[in-house]
């Protein structure tokens, strides 16, 4: 408890700093400088008065001391990654429009979007932390039932387009909410993630949405060695490792085995042959590859493909939701194609540096799932209207046409600059729990201090 003469030293300088949450990290700091410059003075003899007296008057005047602060204690505001994110939505829209579909269509979706986004910006990330891991569980648990209740042709197709959105979206976010959750753990709090990842996984495979498997394997892959070298899950770093390495090791077994009897099954030869030789299948699953073939092939520089010759007048299929890039090659050619890739690969690049370069780990766990999700939504995308088919395509983020995608990764990207706004005053979150009882060694330590 702080007595009057430290609370008002406190106060006085957290009243200069003008952004709350700096002022709160700053407010903790002072008092543990002052105690502990007051058991030092207490150490040489003073009593605790005056001791407390004299580290007060060692920290400095308060009022000059808070302006100091104020001017490093800073929110970094994220302006030019919201513009880009802007520019890439608009392009999408402008776009749209000359394909003939009118901006007011966008207005609806577009303004939740703002508002989320907004929202997500101005939100305290250890929100999402603290409660993510909840939302995680409850996720899992509708996906279970919804396998164990129905097969995939027992839904309606639009419905389970929107699911697939959602969890392809924010799986990877949920799983590293639970993951940071495992705090102290140690081998019980691994396996407590992989169960959860293996739900998840599970849940993705069954409404066919590989693009969000591929982002929480990428997710788990990079943040959980990084979480064991950190030593969130405890000090036995080798036993985590190996236990991490084989629980991967199970699991790409158990997926193999799902390819094999897919293949067994012929499902998955039939994939591969729509894949390789559309034309197998010219007016099944193969017309789209064909044709987004066939429109790459003959695309140039700048301009419309010539429909002169045998190449004739087509229209692209979806062309402002799965085949929007196809029809921007078709319609106005490589060079905007560039353009636009290249501000997606910008976005992308700017996002993992900001992303690795975090010090808290709370501050990772929230970016980077979100810049997993929004790279592998990116590339499977682009794969498929540059004729590569493999996966069934989510969204190109904030540019193709797609209300559930857009309000989601609006809001996960309005997060993720919120934590790079404000990075310099991140804290990783100890639950009580967490904080007072550790399982290391087959022993349990409890931290008192």
């Amino acid at each position: 408890m702080r007595s009057d003469v430290t609370k008002e030293y406190v106060d006085s300088v957290c009243g200069r700093i003008r952004w709350k949450k700096a002022a709160d990290n700053v407010a903790k700091e002072l008092e543990n400088h002052i105690a502990d410059q007051k058991n030092l003075y207490i150490e040489y003899g003073l009593d605790e008065d005056t001791a407390e007296r004299k580290a007060v008057e060692q920290m400095g005047d308060p009022l000059t001391v808070g302006d100091e602060l104020d001017k490093i204690h800073r929110p970094e505001p994220q302006i030019k990654m919201a513009v880009l994110a802007a520019l890439i939505f608009l392009s999408g829209v402008a776009i749209r429009a000359v394909g003939g579909i009118s901006p007011a269509e966008m207005l609806v979706p577009a303004v939740i979007a703002a508002v989320a986004f907004a929202a997500a910006y101005r939100c305290d990330c250890q929100i999402p932390m603290k409660y993510g891991r909840y939302m995680c569980i409850i996720m899992i648990a509708v996906g279970l039932l919804m396998m164990a209740g129905s097969g995939v042709n027992g839904f309606d197709r639009f419905v389970l387009t929107e699911v697939n959105k959602v969890y392809s979206i924010i799986s990877p976010l949920l799983f590293s909410c639970f993951v940071y959750s495992q705090r102290g753990r140690g081998e019980y709090g691994i396996i407590c993630s992989a169960v959860c990842w293996i739900a998840l996984a599970a849940i993705l495979v069954f409404i066919t949405s590989f693009a969000g498997l591929t982002a929480i394997a990428f997710t788990a892959a990079i943040e959980i060695p990084m979480l064991i070298k950190k030593g969130w899950f405890g000090e036995e770093k080798k036993k985590y490792t190996v236990l991490v390495t084989v629980l991967a090791g199970i699991a790409v077994v158990a997926f193999l085995l799902y390819i094999l009897v897919g293949v067994r099954s012929g499902y998955y030869l039939s994939r591969i042959k729509t894949i390789l030789f559309p034309e197998s299948e010219a007016m099944g699953a193969g017309y789209v590859t064909m044709l987004t073939r066939n429109i790459v092939k003959n695309a140039v520089l700048i301009g419309q493909v010539s429909t002169t010759g045998s190449f004739a007048e087509i229209t692209v299929p979806s062309f402002d939701t799965d085949c929007f890039l196809t029809y921007i090659i078709y319609r106005f050619g490589w060079l905007v194609f560039a353009v636009i890739t290249a501000a997606f690969a910008v976005f992308i690049a700017v996002g993992f540096y900001k992303t690795f370069k975090q010090k808290s780990v709370i501050g990772f766990a929230v970016c980077f799932p979100v810049m997993a999700s929004f790279t592998v939504q990116t590339v499977i995308y682009t794969m498929a209207n540059l004729g590569f088919r493999v996966f069934s395509v989510v969204s190109m983020p904030l540019f193709s046409y797609g209300n559930t995608a857009l309000v989601l990764n609006m809001a996960l990207i309005g997060l993720m600059l919120s934590v790079f706004r404000t990075s310099l005053e991140q804290r990783d979150l100890i639950s009580e729990r967490n904080k007072m009882v550790i399982f290391e060694k087959n022993r349990m330590i409890i931290e008192l201090k």
